[in-house]
C-alpha cells in the first residue's frame, strides 16, 4: 500500500491491492496457529486471548 502514491496507473494499482488486502486473510489465522504450535495446550488461553485482544486493537472484528 505504500506503493500507490507512486503507481499513477490504474491497472498496476490493482495489482498492488490484491496483495495488500489479501495477505490479511493469511495473517489472522497464521498468526493462531503459530501461538498454537508455541504454547502447550493446557495453558493456551490466555496466548489466544492476547493474540485476539491485540488482533483488535484497531477495531475490526474478524
Amino acid at each position: 500500500m505504500a506503493a500507490f502514491p507512486v503507481v499513477g496507473a490504474s491497472g498496476p494499482r490493482l495489482v498492488l491491492v490484491a496483495p495488500a488486502f489479501g495477505g490479511i486473510a493469511v495473517a489472522i489465522p497464521l498468526h493462531y496457529m503459530t501461538t498454537a504450535e508455541a504454547v502447550p495446550p493446557a495453558q493456551r488461553g490466555s496466548p489466544f486471548g492476547i493474540v485476539a485482544g491485540i488482533g483488535t486493537l484497531t477495531g475490526s472484528s474478524w
